[in-house]
């Protein structure tokens, strides 16, 4: 049993699910908390009271409601039967959820806001109603359910992309990477257009107030995206927990189809998140434009004058900006790398030093019960160790992305004022969104081209060239018959023909003829397909499984690291400035750009004095 699947089922637990679970509710948080200051400023919504000052709780606890009875459909109505049905019910699933969502809001929306809002868009008081504020709501809701199923199409192996960067391990590890690249700057062009959509239309009927509420409204439905998410994880560690009992393969078989679907719903969760931090990013860009023009002097306003991109100062620091993102994702996934280096040093450590384990540490379920049979002793390694490295390795390099996080905007509000602040968090939240979607999503379908590769479904699309021309409706032939049935032997046993399948072919070839077998697998053999045709076998263990690991394991800090990770950049860079802002304006006004950088300066050491003492305490 390999050393590294113990450390895996806890790292699942820790990051696709307590990891993304807080960065969701955090985004909820802070998008109810942006729509509720925004509202604030309204006089109109302070006449109105309590009820329509509250109306940013009221779509998160109706969307609780709704996913809640929702639920019922997937558990008692139409429950999982077979394994094509686990995408389909979990699609039905959110599906259902908007649909419902978008019934629910219409009456809670009439009921809660005043007949008539004014809210300054384009620096000039509006009047909005409470049908623009539900079309907001709604943009954003099924903005997001769209961006989910956008999500799976290029990250589920159901769909032509993934499979297209599974048939690129034909020519081994580097096309495999270059399509999986190319997938995921690809994937981000529908959700950027479709966020782009969602502000304009947020932005020109209801201002920076209908933004949080379209961000409010992609993350109504939060508790079925959280439970889609969270799926994925629980598949791929009951896997973890089949291999360190020693189950069958075939157990281990079936929670892998679990996982590949498992993949693809992480990726939905995961597009979700980055979209809604997208809508909360800017959400909360607009609190901070509102709250430090409250403390500016008239002609200077930001939220009546706007932003100038042409003054210097803004744009220059757009650009710096847009390269934070590109910054903390190299130091993230260079984190990992170390962490990986160490690990895999510890395990060839064990590997050379624990008398026995490279013997037994390797073997599948039917190879224990023959080491069994003949006596030998099963070597355990250590897994704590392995643990302890992961854990540590993981609060020690997070010190300095955190750092480049919190302390980036107070320098730059520090030193050249408001105006620098509005540039650095506009190119921030421009590149950290796309970069975000191209990372989670060429991570995922990277993951799940190597469960399709596994599962057997490359086998017969791989010619094996022996100098004669491939005919010319060959890969028609391929796309009709491929897959482990249709490479089924016949083999003689006990006078008569008798159909085997592929694995058990190979698993009785690998004890009698060794080298035949390892030919085979590194493709210098082909192998016979019942419809004539002789191909390379691309199954587990083949050479083009071991290219689709490489393209795996490339993709893992993509879409469990940098990617998620982005989201929070996004996020925090901005609860931070409006932090600092809200806590200026508490003392002296902030009359222009340099009474913003004085006020800055008296919070910095308040800010990242505590900063530094949890810094100094993830070390020891």
């Amino acid at each position: 049993m390999h050393v590294h699947t113990h450390t895996h089922a806890h790292t699942h637990t820790v990051g696709d699910v307590a990891g993304m679970g807080s960065d969701l509710f955090g985004s909820f948080g802070e998008a109810s908390c942006a729509a509720m200051l925004i509202g604030s400023s309204s006089q109109s919504m302070q006449a109105a009271g309590w009820t329509a000052l509250m109306f940013p709780l009221f779509i998160s606890a109706v969307g609780i409601v709704v996913c809640m009875f929702v639920s019922f459909v997937a558990t008692d109505i139409q429950p999982v039967r077979c394994e094509a049905d686990i995408e389909k019910a979990l699609k039905i699933q959110l599906l259902l959820t908007s649909m419902a969502m978008t019934a629910a809001m219409f009456p809670v929306c009439t009921w809660a806001l005043p007949v008539e809002i004014l809210i300054p868009i384009d620096g000039v008081m509006a009047s909005v109603t409470p049908m623009v504020c539900y079309l907001c709501v709604v943009s954003g809701l099924w903005g997001g359910c769209l961006i989910g199923f956008i999500t799976e199409y290029y990250t589920s192996h159901s769909y032509n992309p993934v499979r297209e960067v599974a048939r690129a391990t034909e020519t081994g590890a580097a096309t495999n990477i270059i399509y999986g690249l190319a997938l995921g700057y690809q994937s981000a062009i529908a959700p950027v257009c479709i966020l782009s959509a969602i502000i304009f239309l947020a932005l020109r009927t209801a201002g920076m107030f209908g933004v949080a509420l379209a961000a409010l409204g992609m993350l109504s439905t939060l508790s079925t995206c959280l439970a889609i998410d969270v799926y994925g994880p629980i598949s791929d560690n009951a896997g973890g927990i089949a291999e360190m009992v020693e189950l069958p393969s075939s157990v281990r078989d079936k929670t892998d189809a679990l996982d590949a679907a498992g993949n693809t719903t992480a990726a939905i969760g995961k597009g979700f998140a980055i979209g809604s931090a997208a809508l909360v990013s800017l959400a909360l860009f607009g609190a901070f434009v509102t709250r430090v023009s409250k403390g500016m002097s008239e002609g200077h306003k930001m939220d009546v004058s706007g932003v100038n991109l042409l003054s210097p100062i803004v744009f220059a620091f757009l650009m710096f900006g847009a390269m934070v993102p590109y910054w903390f994702s190299a130091m993230t996934m260079k984190s990992v790398g170390l962490a990986a280096n160490a690990m895999v040093k510890e395990v060839a450590r064990q590997w050379s030093e624990i008398p026995g384990l490279s013997d037994s540490a390797g073997l599948d379920f039917h190879e224990r019960n023959e080491w069994r049979a003949q006596g030998k002793q099963l070597v355990k390694p250590d897994y704590q160790r392995c643990i302890e490295i992961a854990t540590k390795q993981s609060l020690n390099e997070m010190i300095a992305p955190g750092a480049l996080v919190i302390c980036t905007p107070i320098l730059v509000g520090m030193l050249f004022g408001v105006e620098a602040v509005a540039g650095l968090l506009t190119g921030a939240i421009s590149s950290s969104v796309q970069m975000a979607i191209s990372m989670s999503n060429t991570g995922g379908a990277w993951d799940n081209a190597k469960k399709y590769t596994e599962k057997g479904e490359l086998n017969g699309w791989f010619p094996y060239r022996d100098g004669r021309p491939i005919e010319s409706d060959w890969y028609d032939k391929a796309n009709q018959n491929h897959g482990d049935a249709c490479l089924t032997q016949v083999v003689r046993i006990g006078g008569s023909n008798k159909e085997v399948p592929i694995k058990q072919w190979l698993t009785d070839l690998q004890r009698t003829d060794v080298a035949k077998y390892n030919k085979i697998m590194s493709g210098d053999l082909p192998v016979e397909c019942n419809d004539g045709r002789r191909v390379i076998y691309a199954g587990k263990k083949s050479a083009a499984h071991a290219g689709a690991v490489v393209g795996d394991t490339v993709g893992d800090p993509l879409k469990d690291t940098s990617g998620p990770a982005l989201n929070i950049v996004s996020l925090c860079v901005r609860l931070c400035v409006c932090l600092c802002v809200c806590l200026c304006l508490c003392g002296e006004p902030l009359r222009d750009t340099s009474g913003a950088a004085l006020n800055i300066v008296s919070l910095c050491m308040r800010v990242c004095i505590p900063f530094v003492c949890l810094c100094l305490c993830g070390i020891s």
